[in-house]
């Protein structure tokens, strides 16, 4: 069970009872952070693993919370990445070729597999490569920091840019998470054709494409949030799981000297929720429970 934090939400009533413009008056004061400090990955090719033919595993960095994968050709039958730590396992497609792409360590210490696996037939896949490792986080927030498929951005992200304008004036994590999860449900409306394309098909967020189209699903609303978090250094969470009307995403976010906030605010003058920037933006009072399947 995450903590409550009871004593910023009497605070934050008190700010915020006449007016949702008013910023909640707790957290740490913190210094700006900067474009320079955004910690994005890197492929060190310190320790490699390769079939020598179809694809490449950069795991250099994984006690900074994430590895990173490319093929090594074009032509081939689709691979999917399967990343396995004790009874828990993430699938994720690779999408993109000769590329690496970036990838969470998102369950903790310990011994990971990372299996590369090739489409043979149908939903037939054949391993073609297994790695395998042992991680020591520098810290366990450490994964929620690096961009990755699910959130994707680098300094020349217009979401990335916007998020510092944005936050130019704020002294507290609290504070850009408030103006940041505003501007989304103020600015972004909810796509309904994109979600039946997504009924159908795993689509992945591309988050200046929302931020450009002003729409998105749930994911989309989560991703985009993350990543203008992120960069101004605070934790943040991509939720999926289940909500009294379907599959759903949600944000968790990390402010310090609190930890990890779920339940999470929800920031109107009336009370404090979950971060769903997606209801939010619907202006919709959801009552039910969250089960959460996946972070990232």
């Amino acid at each position: 069970m995450k903590k409550y934090i009871a004593l910023a939400i009497m605070i934050f009533l008190t700010a915020c009872s006449s007016s949702n413009s008013t910023y909640p008056s707790v957290s740490i004061e913190t210094p700006s952070p900067t474009i320079e400090e955004i910690k994005l990955p890197v492929a060190s090719e310190t320790k490699v693993a390769t079939d020598n033919d179809l694809v490449r595993v950069d795991y250099s960095n994984i006690n900074d919370g994430y590895f990173q994968v490319k093929t090594l050709k074009n032509e081939h039958q689709g691979l999917v990445v399967l990343v396995i730590k004790d009874d828990e396992q993430y699938r994720y497609d690779i999408n993109i070729n000769q590329e690496y792409e970036t990838f969470p360590l998102n369950m903790g210490d310990g011994k990971y597999k990372v299996k590369v696996c090739e489409n043979i037939e149908d939903n037939r896949y054949a391993v073609i490569l297994t790695v395998d490792f042992n991680v020591i986080l520098i810290d366990e927030e450490t994964p929620y920091l690096y961009p990755n498929q699910v959130i994707d951005y680098n300094k020349d992200t217009n979401a990335v840019l916007l998020s510092f304008g944005l936050t130019e004036s704020a002294k507290t994590q609290l504070e850009r998470v408030y103006v940041i999860y505003n501007y989304i449900i103020d600015n972004i409306d909810y796509d309904y054709d994109k979600l039946d394309d997504a009924r159908s098909s795993y689509i992945l967020p591309i988050i200046d494409e929302t931020l450009t189209n002003k729409k998105g699903i749930c994911f989309d609303y989560a991703s985009l949030m993350s990543a203008m978090l992120r960069v101004q250094q605070i934790p943040t969470k991509v939720i999926t799981g289940y909500v009294d009307d379907g599959y759903h995403s949600w944000v968790e976010v990390y402010i310090e000297g609190e930890g990890w906030i779920n339940p999470q605010i929800y920031f109107n003058s009336e009370e404090w929720k979950l971060v769903d920037p997606t209801y939010g933006a619907a202006k919709y009072k959801y009552k039910g429970t969250y089960e959460q399947v996946y972070e990232y």
